[in-house]
């Protein structure tokens, strides 16, 4: 009688635990909350704003030109706020002037690159014009890096301009001239040699690269909208090829999608392209959509920028514009760019009822306190405001 009772208590207990199971797993899972993001001003201005940047003790605003003047970089302190007080840095012969008649306006961009800042601005068939400065902070002015930039054919000379600068272990590499070329200086500036393409004017524009350990990749659509992604493999000195031969690589169709930039960030490799954006994870052997509308499509984003931030490199933003509506584009990823959410309405210009022109992010950025700051066109090359982006859900 008492093993019988014994095992009547064991079975009730056992019986008990099974029920209490059951129970913990049948609770209601709670989904995940969507992402969002508030967007607060900071800055306005009536000039348009290309990008921002920081170091230890200085935040510096590019702005464009205008039809009376010519381009400005403002500097404020490290922390930037809306009380912030900004002044103008000497720009010397870096400066370019007012755009005249019916000259595009012109928007000089900032790059931080191992401790140094360089302006990037584009200067159309006038050697007289710089392309490339380094800001000078001792003497707090920009002064020219690009006399080696200067090319001459007989009596005609030009100075080659770049849309993009990057450092690499001491060397500096821009795609000055445009189409496939890849120019290397190893003296800050002063004497350039290509790494790939030539020193000189190519017949396409200005395309993508981005050294990713010992390969340089490169993007475009040279001839016109013939769009082509490839990868080198450097050789040791980083300033020339093993092989111009380019590595193989398995791409989707890339159809007639320029690619705009390639980054790392959250632990892989991306390259936007006209209407999505590309992601490797297997050391760049391939490249798999992330993003993509086709042709036609009521949205079709222009992605330029590109962020993993600090501490947590999974939370990935991209932003750029909508080519289909023209308005701003912003969308966030949580998991390392595998699923993006759109957020482009939370930004300033996403809700102006019919507005015919083209509201761009043109940069992102963390600042050293990790707050997130965006650049943000209203109308094309001006109206510029300078943004604070809050966001909820992340985590």
């Amino acid at each position: 009688m008492k093993r019988l009772a014994h095992l009547l208590r064991r079975g009730a207990l056992l019986l008990c635990a099974a029920l209490l199971t059951s129970c913990v797993l049948s609770l209601p899972q709670h989904p995940r909350p969507e992402p969002s993001a508030r967007a607060d001003v900071l800055l306005a201005t009536e000039r348009g704003m290309r990008s921002i940047v920081f170091d230890a003790s200085h935040g510096y605003l590019s702005l464009s030109n205008t039809s009376s003047a010519g381009t400005l970089v403002l500097r404020t302190g490290s922390v930037v706020n809306s009380a912030s007080v900004w002044r103008p840095v000497d720009l010397q012969e870096c400066a370019l002037g007012p755009a005249r008649g019916a000259d595009a306006l012109r928007s000089p961009a900032l790059a931080r690159l191992e401790g140094k800042i360089y302006l990037i601005q584009p200067i159309f068939s006038n050697a007289k014009e710089h392309s490339l400065c380094q800001l000078e902070r001792a003497m707090e002015w920009f002064a020219p890096r690009d006399q080696a930039l200067r090319v001459c054919t007989g009596l005609y000379c030009e100075r080659l301009w770049m849309s993009e600068v990057q450092a690499t272990r001491g060397v500096l590499l821009s795609d000055a001239g445009g189409g496939s070329n890849v120019l290397a200086s190893m003296d800050d500036g002063r004497n350039w040699r290509a790494l790939l393409g030539s020193v000189e004017n190519a017949a396409c524009t200005h395309g993508a690269f981005r050294i990713v350990g010992n390969r340089l990749l490169t993007g475009g659509a040279c001839p016109l909208d013939s769009a082509f992604l490839r990868s080198y493999v450097l050789a040791p000195d980083g300033v020339s090829l093993n092989s111009t031969e380019p590595l193989p690589l398995v791409l989707p169709a890339l159809e007639n999608r320029h690619v705009q930039f390639i980054r790392e960030a959250g632990g892989s490799v991306f390259a936007g392209v006209a209407g999505g954006m590309l992601r490797s994870t297997d050391g760049v052997r391939s490249f798999q959509y992330v993003i993509r509308q086709p042709q036609g499509a009521p949205h079709y984003p222009i992605i330029g920028s590109l962020l993993a931030l600090r501490n947590r490199p999974a939370v990935l933003l991209a932003a750029g514009f909508d080519q289909a509506s023209g308005k701003p584009y912003l969308a966030l990823s949580r998991n390392g760019g595998g699923r993006w959410s759109d957020l482009s309405t939370s930004l300033r210009g996403y809700q102006r009822p019919g507005f015919e022109g083209v509201t761009q992010v043109t940069s992102l950025v963390q600042d050293p306190l990790g707050r997130i700051l965006l650049t943000l066109n209203l109308d094309q090359d001006a109206r510029g405001r300078l943004v604070l982006l809050t966001l909820a859900g992340v985590d």
